[in-house]
């Protein structure tokens, strides 16, 4: 469900561009809303999501208060940045997200873990 938001629900626009998914094969699982406040006035605009939606190694949440005129939604900023999570240097792809984590584990005994971990 949290995966359609970000497919073809209110988040889609921002994870989309012409030729297909911003992040190519990376999924993420996400939900938006709004509300009204007053302490600054504007109406409150938010997404929460996980990245990779199957396997998640990332969470971030944007709250922007908008004004009467505004440009830009929390979807649109929370794809650009998982963009450059995924993304940069060169293709999308989800195992992009290890260089921005802190994994005190050597890679040989990550790839243990990994592989010991329960299939469902």
């Amino acid at each position: 469900m949290l995966v359609d938001t970000t497919e073809r629900g209110t988040a889609r626009r921002a994870f989309r561009t012409r030729r297909g998914p911003l992040l190519g094969p990376v999924r993420v699982a996400g939900k938006t809303g709004s509300l009204s406040g007053r302490d600054p006035d504007g109406r409150y605009e938010w997404f929460v999501g996980v990245a990779p939606a199957d396997e998640p190694k990332i969470a971030l949440a944007v709250v922007l208060v908008q004004q009467p005129r505004w440009w830009v939604t929390p979807s649109q900023v929370a794809a650009e940045t998982l963009k450059v999570i995924f993304c940069s240097p060169g293709p999308c792809r989800p195992e992009a997200v290890d260089r921005w984590l802190a994994d005190p584990a050597p890679p040989a005994l990550r790839s243990v873990e990994r592989s010991a971990r329960p299939k469902s």
